[in-house]
């Protein structure tokens, strides 16, 4: 007899970069917002995490009791939104199952890790990294959201993106890509306008393209910007690089 085939059910897709949303075989269920943090938390979190934790965490200015109320209510909720096979238990907490949950945060993170990272010797960073990539690392975690447990994580995907836009502009530029080099670089200074190694890979990508002008513009435009936020001058890495632009003689 033929063996009967049970398709696997839809994933379902939690995407916590830029705004919150879950979808499910093209469905996009509204969530109340308690739901939508436990989702997140769940979503940002590396380990199953008990509910005691979970009620915790999400609801600090309740009693235990309510606050444990409002996680079964919570759980119900996305239960009834999406189906089953959300959430697993594991180890004695709750965890989100990769096989049956997507998140972007999770898709995109290994990434940018690579990137940062220098990757593989011989990989060529257009392999994983396109303007797809770009749009990615442009969103923030959950903006707008200002939950405490959520903060240490929105600072450290901060961090990790940008440091994987710079890695990726630098190795854009050494392989001649130097429209999306100029492009990643730009995303990270935008994000950070403080942010000087992220403006000396725009620099670095101009100047890379031939495109003296533009260098010049971008460093002086950040070199006021420090000046006027915080009173200081770009340090000796970011004038090395316009210094032969200035003095191309050498002479000083």
């Amino acid at each position: 007899m033929p063996i009967a085939r049970v398709d696997a059910p839809e994933p379902v897709v939690v995407t916590v970069l830029g705004r919150f949303s879950v979808r499910r075989t093209e469905r996009t269920p509204s969530l109340p917002l308690g739901a939508q943090r436990l989702l997140s938390y769940l979503a940002v979190s590396e380990h199953p995490v008990s509910r005691i934790e979970l009620a915790g965490a999400l609801w600090p200015d309740s009693k235990q009791r309510q606050a444990g109320a409002n996680l079964r209510t919570a759980l119900w909720r996305i239960g009834q939104a999406v189906g089953k096979g959300w959430a697993e238990t594991a180890d004695g907490g709750l965890s989100l199952p990769p096989l049956q949950v997507r998140v972007d945060l999770r898709e995109i993170s290994p990434v940018c890790q690579r990137l940062a990272t220098g990757g593989s010797p011989g990989a060529a960073p257009e392999a994983a990294f396109d303007e797809g990539t770009v749009a990615q690392l442009c969103k923030r975690l959950l903006p707008g959201w200002h939950d405490d447990w959520l903060l240490l994580e929105q600072e450290r995907w901060d961090q990790l993106r940008l440091h994987a836009l710079e890695a990726a502009s630098r190795l854009l530029t050494a392989r001649g890509n130097h429209a999306l080099a100029i492009e990643a670089a730009l995303v990270a200074a935008r994000s950070e306008p403080l942010r000087e190694s992220a403006h000396r890979a725009v620099v670095s990508a101009y100047l890379a393209e031939g495109n003296l002008g533009a260098a010049l513009k971008h460093y002086h435009g950040f070199k006021a910007l420090l000046l006027r936020e915080l009173g200081v001058t770009p340090t000796s890495s970011m004038d090395d690089l316009i210094r032969p632009l200035v003095y191309p003689s050498g002479a000083e």
